[in-house]
Protein backbone atom coordinates (compact mmCIF):
# COMPACT_ATOMS: atom_id res chain seq x y z
CA UNK A 1 0.00 0.00 0.00
CA UNK A 2 2.12 3.48 -1.46
CA UNK A 3 0.64 6.75 0.00
CA UNK A 4 0.69 8.06 -3.64
CA UNK A 5 -0.92 11.24 -3.31
CA UNK A 6 1.80 12.20 -0.67
CA UNK A 7 4.22 10.98 -2.83
CA UNK A 8 3.21 12.69 -6.54
CA UNK A 9 2.95 16.15 -4.49
CA UNK A 10 6.57 16.03 -3.59
CA UNK A 11 8.03 14.12 -6.56
CA UNK A 12 5.95 13.56 -9.17
CA UNK A 13 2.56 15.07 -10.83
CA UNK A 14 0.80 16.77 -8.54
CA UNK A 15 4.44 18.78 -7.31
CA UNK A 16 2.63 22.68 -7.04
CA UNK A 17 5.36 24.20 -8.85
CA UNK A 18 4.94 22.25 -12.27
CA UNK A 19 1.31 22.75 -12.44
CA UNK A 20 1.29 26.01 -14.37
CA UNK A 21 -1.14 24.27 -16.96
CA UNK A 22 -3.89 24.17 -14.62
CA UNK A 23 -5.34 27.69 -14.02
CA UNK A 24 -8.00 29.35 -11.38
CA UNK A 25 -10.87 27.94 -12.82
CA UNK A 26 -9.45 23.98 -13.27
CA UNK A 27 -8.89 24.45 -9.71
CA UNK A 28 -12.09 25.42 -9.02
CA UNK A 29 -14.14 23.17 -11.32
CA UNK A 30 -11.78 20.26 -9.09
CA UNK A 31 -13.16 21.63 -5.66
CA UNK A 32 -16.94 21.63 -6.79
CA UNK A 33 -16.26 18.11 -7.31
CA UNK A 34 -19.04 16.02 -5.03
CA UNK A 35 -17.25 14.49 -1.88
CA UNK A 36 -14.23 16.24 -2.43
CA UNK A 37 -14.43 19.10 0.21
CA UNK A 38 -16.82 17.53 2.28
CA UNK A 39 -18.54 13.94 2.64
CA UNK A 40 -22.28 13.35 3.47
CA UNK A 41 -22.21 10.14 4.30
CA UNK A 42 -18.26 8.33 4.47
CA UNK A 43 -14.95 9.59 3.40
CA UNK A 44 -15.62 7.15 0.68
CA UNK A 45 -17.00 9.84 -1.05
CA UNK A 46 -13.63 11.72 -1.42
CA UNK A 47 -12.20 8.31 -3.02
CA UNK A 48 -14.75 8.33 -5.31
CA UNK A 49 -14.51 12.06 -6.24
CA UNK A 50 -10.37 11.34 -6.59
CA UNK A 51 -11.05 9.03 -9.13
CA UNK A 52 -12.98 11.06 -10.99
CA UNK A 53 -10.63 13.74 -10.88
CA UNK A 54 -7.82 11.72 -11.26
CA UNK A 55 -9.01 9.09 -13.65
CA UNK A 56 -5.74 8.11 -15.22
CA UNK A 57 -3.47 8.13 -12.87
CA UNK A 58 -5.36 5.51 -10.35
CA UNK A 59 -4.12 6.44 -7.14
CA UNK A 60 -6.26 4.54 -4.93
CA UNK A 61 -5.92 1.65 -7.49
CA UNK A 62 -3.11 -0.33 -5.68
CA UNK A 63 -5.31 -0.50 -2.38
CA UNK A 64 -7.41 -3.70 -4.01
CA UNK A 65 -5.47 -6.36 -2.41
CA UNK A 66 -6.50 -5.22 1.10
CA UNK A 67 -10.01 -4.85 0.33
CA UNK A 68 -11.11 -8.46 1.05
CA UNK A 69 -9.36 -8.18 4.45
CA UNK A 70 -11.17 -4.87 5.55
CA UNK A 71 -14.11 -4.76 8.05
CA UNK A 72 -17.29 -4.88 5.84
CA UNK A 73 -19.64 -5.29 8.49
CA UNK A 74 -22.46 -2.49 8.27
CA UNK A 75 -22.11 -1.33 11.57
CA UNK A 76 -18.63 -0.69 11.45
CA UNK A 77 -16.89 2.47 12.66
CA UNK A 78 -16.48 4.76 10.19
CA UNK A 79 -13.59 7.28 10.77
CA UNK A 80 -14.92 10.91 9.13
CA UNK A 81 -12.41 13.26 10.55
CA UNK A 82 -9.21 14.12 12.16
CA UNK A 83 -8.35 11.97 15.11
CA UNK A 84 -5.48 14.14 15.74
CA UNK A 85 -5.68 17.87 15.61
CA UNK A 86 -3.10 20.32 14.34
CA UNK A 87 -4.10 24.01 13.34
CA UNK A 88 -3.11 24.09 9.95
CA UNK A 89 -2.44 27.72 7.66
CA UNK A 90 -5.64 29.00 6.07
CA UNK A 91 -5.47 28.99 2.46
CA UNK A 92 -5.25 31.90 0.43
CA UNK A 93 -6.27 30.81 -3.29
CA UNK A 94 -8.53 28.56 -5.21
CA UNK A 95 -4.94 26.40 -5.86
CA UNK A 96 -4.13 26.20 -2.11
CA UNK A 97 -7.62 25.30 -1.45
CA UNK A 98 -7.34 22.45 -3.59
CA UNK A 99 -4.26 21.17 -2.35
CA UNK A 100 -5.29 21.63 1.44
CA UNK A 101 -8.92 19.25 1.22
CA UNK A 102 -6.34 17.11 -1.33
CA UNK A 103 -4.04 16.51 1.58
CA UNK A 104 -6.71 16.35 4.56
CA UNK A 105 -9.00 14.22 3.50
CA UNK A 106 -6.30 11.52 1.81
CA UNK A 107 -5.28 11.93 5.29
CA UNK A 108 -8.76 10.76 7.10
CA UNK A 109 -9.35 8.33 4.05
CA UNK A 110 -6.25 6.25 4.87
CA UNK A 111 -6.81 6.46 8.47
CA UNK A 112 -10.10 4.69 7.96
CA UNK A 113 -8.62 2.50 5.48
CA UNK A 114 -6.01 1.17 7.94
CA UNK A 115 -8.83 0.94 10.84
CA UNK A 116 -10.91 -0.86 8.65
CA UNK A 117 -7.79 -3.57 7.88
CA UNK A 118 -7.33 -3.61 11.04
CA UNK A 119 -10.70 -4.00 12.70
CA UNK A 120 -11.26 -6.75 9.56
CA UNK A 121 -10.30 -10.84 8.87
CA UNK A 122 -7.22 -9.93 7.78
CA UNK A 123 -4.31 -11.88 9.82
CA UNK A 124 -2.01 -10.28 12.66
CA UNK A 125 0.67 -10.88 10.70
CA UNK A 126 -0.81 -9.49 7.30
CA UNK A 127 -2.67 -6.87 9.25
CA UNK A 128 1.48 -6.03 10.97
CA UNK A 129 3.00 -5.99 8.00
CA UNK A 130 1.06 -3.19 6.27
CA UNK A 131 0.72 -0.95 9.00
CA UNK A 132 4.17 -0.79 9.84
CA UNK A 133 5.12 -0.29 6.23
CA UNK A 134 2.88 2.64 6.09
CA UNK A 135 4.17 4.48 9.40
CA UNK A 136 7.74 3.75 7.59
CA UNK A 137 6.67 5.56 4.79
CA UNK A 138 5.29 8.47 7.09
CA UNK A 139 8.26 8.99 8.41
CA UNK A 140 10.44 9.23 5.02
CA UNK A 141 7.92 11.41 3.55
CA UNK A 142 7.79 13.85 6.54
CA UNK A 143 11.93 14.17 6.24
CA UNK A 144 11.50 14.51 2.34
CA UNK A 145 8.60 17.15 2.66
CA UNK A 146 10.93 19.26 5.27
CA UNK A 147 13.98 18.90 3.53
CA UNK A 148 11.80 20.24 0.29
CA UNK A 149 10.69 23.34 2.74
CA UNK A 150 14.36 24.32 3.67
CA UNK A 151 16.47 23.39 0.45
CA UNK A 152 14.17 24.02 -2.33
CA UNK A 153 13.17 27.44 -4.30
CA UNK A 154 9.63 27.36 -3.91
CA UNK A 155 7.18 30.29 -4.35
CA UNK A 156 4.16 30.94 -1.49
CA UNK A 157 1.51 29.07 -2.38
CA UNK A 158 4.30 25.67 -2.63
CA UNK A 159 5.45 26.50 0.81
CA UNK A 160 1.79 26.88 1.53
CA UNK A 161 1.41 23.70 0.18
CA UNK A 162 4.03 21.74 1.50
CA UNK A 163 3.77 22.93 5.28
CA UNK A 164 -0.09 21.70 4.16
CA UNK A 165 1.55 18.08 3.49
CA UNK A 166 4.55 17.90 6.54
CA UNK A 167 1.64 19.30 9.32
CA UNK A 168 -0.63 16.52 7.86
CA UNK A 169 1.81 13.65 7.82
CA UNK A 170 2.52 14.72 11.25
CA UNK A 171 -1.24 14.24 12.16
CA UNK A 172 -0.97 10.95 9.81
CA UNK A 173 2.00 9.60 12.03
CA UNK A 174 0.36 10.19 15.22
CA UNK A 175 -3.43 8.36 14.19
CA UNK A 176 -1.31 5.52 13.21
CA UNK A 177 0.61 5.33 16.15
CA UNK A 178 -2.55 5.79 18.74
CA UNK A 179 -4.86 3.67 16.47
CA UNK A 180 -2.52 0.82 16.26
CA UNK A 181 0.02 1.21 19.35
CA UNK A 182 -0.66 -2.99 20.27
CA UNK A 183 0.95 -4.10 16.97
CA UNK A 184 3.52 -1.81 16.24
CA UNK A 185 7.08 -3.12 17.94
CA UNK A 186 8.85 1.00 18.22
CA UNK A 187 7.80 3.14 21.12
CA UNK A 188 5.62 6.05 19.48
CA UNK A 189 7.12 8.76 18.48
CA UNK A 190 9.04 11.67 20.78
CA UNK A 191 8.85 14.98 20.44
CA UNK A 192 12.29 15.12 19.91
CA UNK A 193 12.50 12.37 17.67
CA UNK A 194 9.94 14.57 15.73
CA UNK A 195 11.32 17.64 15.16
CA UNK A 196 14.92 16.53 15.12
CA UNK A 197 15.36 13.81 12.62
CA UNK A 198 11.88 13.98 10.62
CA UNK A 199 11.02 17.90 10.85
CA UNK A 200 14.71 19.37 11.37
CA UNK A 201 13.19 21.54 13.38
CA UNK A 202 13.68 23.00 17.30
CA UNK A 203 11.34 21.89 19.59
CA UNK A 204 8.78 23.79 20.23
CA UNK A 205 7.46 24.70 23.94
CA UNK A 206 3.71 23.25 23.63
CA UNK A 207 3.10 20.20 21.57
CA UNK A 208 1.44 21.38 18.24
CA UNK A 209 -0.90 18.36 18.27
CA UNK A 210 -3.97 16.92 20.52
CA UNK A 211 -6.00 13.67 20.39
CA UNK A 212 -9.57 14.64 20.11
CA UNK A 213 -12.79 13.24 21.08
CA UNK A 214 -13.09 11.17 17.72
CA UNK A 215 -9.96 9.19 18.70
CA UNK A 216 -11.20 8.37 22.01
CA UNK A 217 -14.40 7.22 21.20
CA UNK A 218 -12.99 4.90 18.38
CA UNK A 219 -10.90 3.42 20.71
CA UNK A 220 -13.07 2.95 22.96
CA UNK A 221 -15.69 1.14 20.83
CA UNK A 222 -12.96 -0.88 19.74
CA UNK A 223 -12.49 -2.05 23.56
CA UNK A 224 -16.65 -2.46 23.71
CA UNK A 225 -15.98 -5.15 20.71
CA UNK A 226 -13.99 -7.08 22.06
CA UNK A 227 -15.55 -7.18 25.45
CA UNK A 228 -18.43 -8.66 23.22
CA UNK A 229 -16.10 -11.48 21.88
CA UNK A 230 -14.77 -12.97 25.39
CA UNK A 231 -12.71 -16.66 25.00
CA UNK A 232 -14.63 -19.16 24.82
CA UNK A 233 -14.47 -20.93 28.54
CA UNK A 234 -15.46 -16.85 29.26
CA UNK A 235 -12.19 -16.52 31.91
CA UNK A 236 -9.43 -13.90 30.65
CA UNK A 237 -5.80 -14.24 31.78
CA UNK A 238 -2.53 -13.05 30.93
CA UNK A 239 -1.56 -16.35 30.34
CA UNK A 240 2.17 -16.07 32.49
CA UNK A 241 4.40 -18.42 31.03
CA UNK A 242 7.65 -17.56 33.58
CA UNK A 243 8.74 -17.85 37.54
CA UNK A 244 6.47 -16.72 40.14
CA UNK A 245 8.91 -15.82 42.46
CA UNK A 246 11.53 -13.81 39.89
CA UNK A 247 8.23 -11.75 39.35
CA UNK A 248 7.71 -10.94 42.71
CA UNK A 249 11.58 -10.40 42.98
CA UNK A 250 11.30 -7.75 39.51
CA UNK A 251 7.97 -6.04 41.38
CA UNK A 252 8.69 -5.67 44.82
CA UNK A 253 12.60 -4.06 43.24
CA UNK A 254 10.47 -1.91 41.68
CA UNK A 255 8.01 -0.87 43.94
CA UNK A 256 11.20 0.11 46.49
CA UNK A 257 13.12 1.51 44.19
CA UNK A 258 10.66 3.59 41.46
CA UNK A 259 7.89 3.57 44.15
CA UNK A 260 5.93 1.57 41.49
CA UNK A 261 2.86 0.75 43.62
CA UNK A 262 0.40 3.15 46.04
CA UNK A 263 1.36 0.89 48.83
CA UNK A 264 -1.83 1.82 51.01
CA UNK A 265 -4.12 0.34 48.21
CA UNK A 266 -2.00 -2.56 46.49
CA UNK A 267 1.47 -4.93 47.62
CA UNK A 268 3.72 -6.04 45.48
CA UNK A 269 2.25 -9.63 46.09
CA UNK A 270 -1.37 -8.80 45.25
CA UNK A 271 -0.11 -7.58 41.71
CA UNK A 272 1.63 -10.66 41.22
CA UNK A 273 -1.24 -12.43 41.72
CA UNK A 274 -3.62 -10.31 39.68
CA UNK A 275 -0.74 -10.49 36.67
CA UNK A 276 -0.92 -14.25 37.32
CA UNK A 277 -4.40 -15.24 38.01
CA UNK A 278 -6.24 -17.60 35.39
CA UNK A 279 -9.44 -16.07 36.15
CA UNK A 280 -8.89 -11.92 36.31
CA UNK A 281 -12.46 -11.11 37.95
CA UNK A 282 -13.38 -8.41 40.03
CA UNK A 283 -12.98 -10.85 42.87
CA UNK A 284 -9.42 -9.62 42.98
CA UNK A 285 -7.27 -7.02 44.67
CA UNK A 286 -6.97 -3.32 42.40
CA UNK A 287 -3.69 -2.60 41.40
CA UNK A 288 -3.33 1.07 42.01
CA UNK A 289 0.15 2.74 40.65
CA UNK A 290 2.03 5.64 41.83
CA UNK A 291 4.42 6.21 39.45
CA UNK A 292 4.10 8.35 35.91
CA UNK A 293 1.92 6.78 32.96
CA UNK A 294 4.67 6.39 31.15
CA UNK A 295 6.93 4.57 33.65
CA UNK A 296 3.69 1.88 34.01
CA UNK A 297 3.88 1.84 30.09
CA UNK A 298 7.78 0.95 30.10
CA UNK A 299 7.45 -1.62 32.70
CA UNK A 300 4.31 -3.55 30.88
CA UNK A 301 6.29 -3.69 27.96
CA UNK A 302 9.21 -4.87 29.79
CA UNK A 303 7.00 -7.63 31.03
CA UNK A 304 5.78 -8.94 27.77
CA UNK A 305 8.16 -11.31 27.19
CA UNK A 306 6.74 -13.02 30.44
CA UNK A 307 2.95 -13.57 28.84
CA UNK A 308 1.32 -14.36 25.89
CA UNK A 309 -1.51 -12.74 26.46
CA UNK A 310 -0.90 -9.26 28.21
CA UNK A 311 -2.30 -6.93 25.98
CA UNK A 312 -3.05 -2.99 26.71
CA UNK A 313 -6.68 -3.93 25.75
CA UNK A 314 -7.11 -6.96 28.00
CA UNK A 315 -5.19 -4.74 30.69
CA UNK A 316 -8.13 -2.06 30.37
CA UNK A 317 -10.91 -4.42 29.95
CA UNK A 318 -9.99 -5.99 33.81
CA UNK A 319 -10.99 -2.55 35.04
CA UNK A 320 -8.29 -3.42 37.71
CA UNK A 321 -5.68 -1.48 37.05
CA UNK A 322 -6.02 2.88 38.08
CA UNK A 323 -3.63 5.75 37.60
CA UNK A 324 -1.57 7.57 40.31
CA UNK A 325 -4.20 9.65 40.46
CA UNK A 326 -7.19 6.63 41.21
CA UNK A 327 -8.60 6.61 37.58
CA UNK A 328 -8.78 3.32 35.57
CA UNK A 329 -6.90 3.18 32.86
CA UNK A 330 -8.03 3.79 29.23
CA UNK A 331 -6.80 2.07 26.10
CA UNK A 332 -6.74 5.66 24.76
CA UNK A 333 -4.30 6.85 27.96
CA UNK A 334 -1.98 3.39 28.02
CA UNK A 335 -1.70 3.43 24.36
CA UNK A 336 -0.50 7.52 24.27
CA UNK A 337 1.92 7.18 26.99
CA UNK A 338 4.57 4.50 25.10
CA UNK A 339 8.15 6.00 25.52
CA UNK A 340 11.37 4.27 24.87
CA UNK A 341 13.31 6.63 27.22
CA UNK A 342 10.52 7.34 30.76
CA UNK A 343 11.86 8.18 33.76
CA UNK A 344 14.26 5.62 35.83
CA UNK A 345 14.46 3.89 32.22
CA UNK A 346 18.23 2.91 33.83
CA UNK A 347 17.24 1.36 36.92
CA UNK A 348 14.27 -0.03 35.26
CA UNK A 349 16.62 -2.15 33.07
CA UNK A 350 18.04 -2.95 35.76
CA UNK A 351 16.04 -4.40 37.87
CA UNK A 352 14.21 -6.68 34.52
CA UNK A 353 17.53 -8.18 34.01
CA UNK A 354 16.34 -10.95 36.80
CA UNK A 355 13.07 -11.70 35.37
Amino acid sequence: MRLKIFEHILYSTLRPWKQDSLNERAYSNFLKTSGFTTQKNSINEFKTALNSIFSKEGFTKDEDFVLYDLNNDAERINIASPLIHIDLPKAQNTKCRFYYYLITNEVTRLSDLLYQLYSGPASQSDKTYVITNVLGQIKNLIKETSKEIHEGNHNQDSIYILQVLQLSLVRFLFEVENLFADMLKSPLTTDEELYFDLLNDELPEEPIYKATESLTSITSSFEEKENENPTPSNKLSFNFNGNKDRLLNVITQLNNQIELLNEDITTPQQMVDVLTARDLNQSLPKIQFNTETTQIRYVIDKLDSSFSNLTLSLIVKTNLFYSKKGNPFTYTNLSSSKSHNPKNKEIIDEIFRSL
